[in-house]
Parts: C-alpha cells; structure tokens; sequence
C-alpha cells in the first residue's frame, strides 16, 4: 500500500468513526425525546404541538434526560420544560 492510499484509508475511516458518533449522538437524543412523549401520554398529560416539537428537537442530552425525569411526575407538560 502506498504512502498516499494508507493516508486516505485512515481519513477515510476518521470520516466513518465522526459518521457513527453523530448517528448514535442523533439516536440517543431521538430515543430520550420519544420516552419523554411516551411517558406523559402513558400518564394522560395533555401535550400541543409546540411542546412536542421543542422536545423533538432538543439537542441537548442532558436537559432530555432532566426532563425525561421531570415528565415521570409532572401534572402538566409545561412543568417538564420549567425552567429550560
């Protein structure tokens, strides 16, 4: 193997290595949405789109995991975002 084709295999799997970290970052972020949604419909909690969409496009891990904890007890979708 050349000098130049192991420097693109290495780029290349550099590319395909920062490709998965964003795809399972973008999952975990989808997943811990999801459940938030699902608990508060489990528990009957009235949810508009607005809430919704700010939950599903929350980037932030670790506010949807402080919500995903939140929305296990909160009477209203309002109180899971209180705060944020």
């Amino acid at each position: 193997m050349t000098a130049v084709a192991a420097e693109f295999e290495t780029f290349k799997q550099s590319l395909i290595d920062q490709g998965r970290e964003q795809a399972l970052k973008k999952g975990r972020e989808q997943g811990l949405a999801l459940a938030i949604l699902t608990v508060l419909a489990a528990r009957k909690v009235k949810m508009n789109a607005r809430f919704k969409t700010q939950v599903e496009t929350c980037t932030d891990p670790a506010l949807l995991e402080r919500w995903l904890t939140r929305a296990a007890t909160a009477t209203a979708a309002a109180k899971v975002i209180a705060d944020s």
